[in-house]
């Protein structure tokens, strides 16, 4: 057996456990922002304040239930180069409101009741003006996530649209049913504010009754929605979205540069993720040649733009486009059609367009004979979860070469070469974890050591994980490998290991042998603190740790001086439906709905045909794709596939 050090030795690995460079909310981070000859100028917003307190207002669960997705025919319509919603509606004064959601994690609940307000306005042509209370929401919707801890925007529409929702004005305003209670504080030192704290408020109670001297009663004042969706992550659908219905809610993952934000259009430059972030878009334009969406934060006047800022539009920065709800309130008459993905996913029709777009990979069938919900409950990665220390390594030593392979790296471990199959389970999050380890230890024993960890041990007694086969969180599997350990296990039926894999797989063609697959199998197998029979070492005796468990900054370079040094990591990213027919080259995103979050083992790097990208292996059987692998876009966070990057290193 080997011994590591902290810096693990025998890769050599110079490494610092890292908070930015300097301060997120400093004077140093302002002046590199603004020295970086960015699109955007920054400021000190928070000058008074805890850095603990800023990143705990991001409080929205970047997944939750899904909603159905309405598509906007645009055919009729002609979209102005920019577009302010403040000259279309004029009558509609919350157009021009900025909330502050106080020492609360409450963004989720903000753009959500923001949006509302303005549509009850612009949908009654200007005759109903009122502000929906974001208290009622934060306070009484207990499917929607913890309150002040955190909520999830889609669960918020929902509410809205099954239970609805009283008015509520500003903090002390004494505006509607329910005003917000919770009081903003200050940003400033010199302010009357009380001072802003890490530690977060208390979730209201929910109260069933207005306060006092107000009417109608709460029952009478409520007000609903007739449905609620999601907008296609498409600039166009969102454009014409927010054209014709007025503001929608967005959440987007927050850097910590976003904070010192004042002027311009937002485009990250540098520094960590804090969480995901709810706010309200408005309208679009373009700046200095930029393209642009115009959004209000809910953190006071005092933060940025007036309350309000531009980020980026047309590429997705930081998932802005991704995560788009809204609702047609009762008063209005819109036309607009509710769509199932108009190419159905896996069809004869989705691999042709594909292929007819002339991107930069090719798609087939993969899935033959499997139903879609099947593929469906394949993506069981929860795109949230426990946050891990982020390591940083210095790049000062390493000179990257144009591509890295480490089947030629590290020849002696054969498991870099192996493709596994997840089965009917949703367990995707515990293989990318399973497989990743498995190399690890193999390259951190310079080959000594090749074995196997099992995706079942952790599948099945990962109890903090999330879910079993209805989806878990990669970062608590590295955690629980660094706790509790992990045995060892092959594939189904392979008698490798201690734990082997129990769930079969199943057949994605017409003529194979396999069961067939459909959404209703892979409940989650049992958790057993003992081997197969015929097997030794004891249960006990086979556990493998690791000597801790990392999250890689979401840099191109730090992803890949990671596996140059150290090996694969698991990644996830969000999956559409185009996806599911890779074949080959390297995937972008080219059309179809949201399938869910996704978890993968990432291996190395390369270009192809002027293309950079990632080398990933998938769990979904050597049937799927090139031969059980794929290429990604490499260096913009495409999908989101370098957000979420988690990694380890072994014990002993």
């Amino acid at each position: 057996m080997w011994q590591f050090s902290f810096l693990c030795l025998l890769s050599a690995m110079s490494v610092t456990w890292a908070e930015p460079d300097f301060p997120a909310v400093s004077d140093e981070m302002v002046n590199y922002i603004n020295e970086a000859n960015t699109t955007w100028k920054a400021g000190l917003n928070f000058p008074n304040v805890d850095y603990s307190y800023v990143k705990k207002l991001c409080g929205t669960f970047m997944d939750g239930p899904m909603l159905p997705v309405l598509d906007e025919y645009a055919s009729d319509i002609e979209l102005p180069e920019s577009f302010d919603p403040w000259d279309q509606w004029p009558n509609c004064p919350t157009l021009k409101e900025i909330r502050d959601q106080g020492s609360c994690g409450s963004c989720w609940a903000f753009g959500a009741v923001e949006a509302i307000s303005d549509r009850i306005c612009i949908h009654s042509n200007g005759s109903v003006s009122l502000e929906i209370s974001a208290e009622d929401l934060l306070s009484c919707c207990h499917t929607c996530g913890f309150g002040c801890h955190g909520g999830y925007p889609r669960a918020a529409w929902n509410y809205w649209m099954k239970k609805g929702l009283v008015t509520g004005g500003l903090y002390n305003s004494h505006v509607g049913c329910r005003p917000y209670t919770i009081p903003p504080c200050e940003h400033y030192s010199d302010g009357t504010r009380p001072p802003c704290a890490g530690e977060m408020g208390r979730t209201p109670k929910c109260r069933l009754q207005c306060e006092a001297g107000y009417k109608p009663s709460y029952h009478e004042d409520k007000h609903f929605g007739m449905t609620t969706y999601h907008v296609r992550s498409s600039e166009e659908q969102i454009m014409t979205e927010l054209y014709k219905n007025g503001p929608v809610e967005a959440a987007f993952y927050v850097h910590s540069d976003f904070i010192s934000y004042k002027s311009g259009v937002y485009q990250h430059v540098r520094g960590m993720v804090l969480g995901g972030h709810a706010v309200k878009i408005l309208g679009w334009g373009t700046e200095n040649g930029t393209p642009y969406w115009l959004a209000a934060n809910s953190w006071n006047t005092d933060w940025g733009d007036n309350g309000f800022f531009k980020i980026l539009r047309g590429k997705n920065h930081c998932g802005i486009e991704m995560w788009t709800f809204c609702f047609i309130c009762l008063l209005s008459a819109v036309s607009l059609s509710w769509a199932a993905p108009r190419l159905s996913p896996l069809s004869h029709e989705m691999v042709a367009h594909i292929n007819k777009a002339n991107s930069t990979w090719r798609a087939g069938h993969n899935f033959h004979s499997a139903d879609y919900s099947y593929v469906k409950k394949l993506c069981g990665t929860l795109m949230d979860g426990p946050k891990l220390p982020v390591l940083e390594q210095y790049a000062g030593d390493v000179e990257l070469p144009e591509s890295f392979d480490p089947r030629d790296q590290w020849p002696n471990c054969p498991t870099l070469k192996e493709i596994r199959d997840q089965g009917s389970c949703g367990s995707c999050w515990a293989f990318g974890a399973a497989e990743a380890i498995s190399d690890r230890v193999c390259i951190h024993s310079n080959g000594k050591m090749s074995l196997e960890i099992s995706s079942e041990d952790l599948l099945t007694c990962c109890s903090t994980c999330g879910f079993g086969c209805n989806g878990g969180y990669p970062s608590s599997a590295w955690n629980y490998w660094t706790r509790e350990g992990l045995v060892t296990g092959g594939l189904y039926s392979s008698h490798v290991g201690c734990r082997p894999y129990t769930i079969p797989p199943c057949e994605h063609h017409v003529n194979g042998s396999r069961p067939p697959c459909t959404g209703e199998e892979g409940n989650t197998p049992k958790c057993l603190s003992q081997c197969e029979d015929g097997y030794t070492p004891s249960y006990f005796q086979d556990k493998h740790f690791g000597m801790t468990a990392y999250h890689v900054p979401s840099s191109e370079q730090q992803i890949m001086i990671e596996l140059y040094k150290n090996g694969p990591v698991e990644g996830a990213f969000y999956v559409y439906e185009d996806f599911l027919s890779y074949k080959s080259g390297v995937y972008q995103h080219v059309t179809g709905g949201l399938v869910g979050g996704h978890a993968i083992k990432i291996l190395g790097w390369g270009t192809e045909k002027g293309t950079p990208y990632w080398l990933a292996a998938n769990s979904w059987n050597t049937d799927w794709g090139d031969n059980g692998y794929f290429k990604i876009l490499r260096g913009q966070n495409h999908c989101l596939i370098e957000s979420m990057i988690v990694a380890g290193i072994p014990k002993n």
